[in-house]
């Protein structure tokens, strides 16, 4: 038994949605490969917008799997030795040896690797001295009936697992100490910068991606009290329109006009049918405002997300 990194291939379903954004765009995506889609993201970084490339990017490791350590022996994989390989490296074979003071499963390799070359001395020396010597069945290179080569497949099969769940909880604790550190550095003060639009197909919210963080963020409509969001299905576009505040304050303020006839609030209806500032789409480019609020007792946070509007700024589609 042998103790390997494999990486299966992608989703089918994800990858499929992944076809369908391209072809809307028009932009051409191989799939058939690692290296093919290595390829094509090369060729749209060099054909399209910055912006539309780093969508792609993020829309390409969505469908990917987890790559995970596993036992040869074990019984999912010891007669689907299809199974074994590793996709985006593109290798029928592949483990980690290289760095045995921070990953255990270099160390299960590494000793691996010292049991097979010990039998192999054992071996010659048994092989040179005229009479044969016992050889010792390590538990690495027992057989697989053998109680030795059982232990050690069923030892081996739950440390892989173990390496496969602290790999993850501790990218988990990665990506959380990075949002943390964030949310800390954006309860002094709000800021702007690029997204990405990557996620419009309803009127409730937004999904952006900032490069500058390498980050995904919701813009919840509901919650930007500046704006109203119209969402136009046919179109797949979110008409954005301002509300005006001191339309409404001076209304408020005064609710009667001189002559005393009372001067009804403008309804929501009437101020939609002004013309949009904003008309967003998938893939285009915008400008979004993201600040925190931290509690330090118990370092709970919420980043929140909006849009930067320039206040004098015309109706325009962004992008």
């Amino acid at each position: 038994a042998a103790v390997l990194r494999r990486h299966p291939p992608p989703h089918k379903r994800k990858i499929d949605h992944l076809h369908k954004v391209t072809d809307q765009m028009k932009i051409r995506m191989d799939t058939n490969s690692s290296s093919a889609i290595h390829n094509s993201l090369e060729r749209i970084k060099r054909e399209c917008e910055p912006h539309i490339f780093y969508a792609l990017v993020l829309l390409t490791t969505k469908p990917m799997q987890n790559a995970m350590y596993f036992c040869t022996g074990a019984t999912d994989y010891a007669e689907r030795p299809g199974a074994w390989g590793h996709y985006a490296l593109a290798f029928s074979r592949y483990t980690h040896f290289t760095s045995p003071i921070r990953r255990y499963a270099d160390v299960m390799v590494h000793r691996l690797v010292s049991d097979v070359l010990a039998k192999e001395e054992k071996k010659s020396s048994s092989s040179g001295g005229g009479g044969k010597e016992k050889v010792k069945v390590f538990e690495s290179t027992g057989t697989k009936r053998s109680p030795w080569g059982r232990k050690f497949t069923d030892r081996a099969v739950d440390q892989c697992g173990q390496c496969n769940r602290q790999k993850l909880a501790a990218k988990s604790v990665q990506d959380s100490s990075i949002k943390l550190y964030l949310a800390l550095w954006l309860n002094r003060e709000a800021h702007f910068t690029e997204a990405v639009i990557i996620d419009l197909n309803g009127p409730k919210w937004m999904g952006v991606f900032v490069p500058e963080f390498g980050m995904e963020f919701k813009l919840h409509w509901e919650d930007d009290k500046r704006v109203k969001a119209k969402w136009d299905g046919t179109a797949k576009q979110m008409n954005v329109f301002r509300i005006s505040g001191s339309e409404e304050k001076r209304v408020e303020a005064d609710p009667a006009g001189g002559d005393g006839e009372a001067k009804p609030k403008p309804s929501r209806k009437a101020k939609l049918k002004r013309k949009p500032i904003l008309t967003l789409a998938n893939f285009q480019s915008v400008k979004v405002s993201l600040s925190s609020a931290f509690k330090e007792k118990s370092c709970q946070y919420e980043i929140a997300a909006q849009l930067a509007i320039d206040e004098g700024e015309d109706s325009k589609i962004v992008g």
